[in-house]
């Protein structure tokens, strides 16, 4: 609170609830669910298939704060679309639409993909595409 007061050079307030979300003391509601088998996912799995034609290169825009999605089709030099704004749920569903890939691979790598850039551009921070996070540089 007292960083974002300094960077705002006010006094932190109407901050929003969203800052004391992650600091509740309250302890996350687990909800016990049944299940057949239990797999642990412990090492890399490469996507079985990517179409190597069609592809999407994400941005941030820190001066606009817009996510930013190009959309390739053929072309590796030229978008054939630049789809803009501030909810991934939404780039992610139009973007898909506009370029035609019916691949849940690709669809998987894009939410992942505009889920970093949302965070790259909440926290003001540098984001690179294709970037391996792990929990353990977090």
């Amino acid at each position: 609170m007292c960083s974002i007061a300094h960077v705002k050079r006010s006094p932190p307030k109407d901050l929003g609830i969203g800052l004391f979300l992650a600091k509740s003391k309250e302890k996350p509601v687990r909800i016990p669910i049944s299940f057949e088998e239990d797999i642990v996912v412990d090492r890399y799995i490469p996507p079985s298939r990517l179409d190597s034609d069609k592809f999407f290169v994400v941005q941030v825009d820190h001066e606009e704060r817009y996510i930013e999605v190009y959309i390739f089709s053929g072309d590796k030099e030229r978008a054939v679309y630049r789809v803009r704004g501030r909810d991934p749920r939404s780039l992610g569903r139009l973007a898909l639409r506009l370029s035609g890939i019916q691949d849940p691979e690709h669809a998987l790598y894009l939410g992942v993909e505009l889920a970093r850039a949302l965070e790259a551009l909440r926290l003001g921070r540098r984001y690179e595409q294709d970037e391996q996070p792990s929990i353990d540089t977090i």
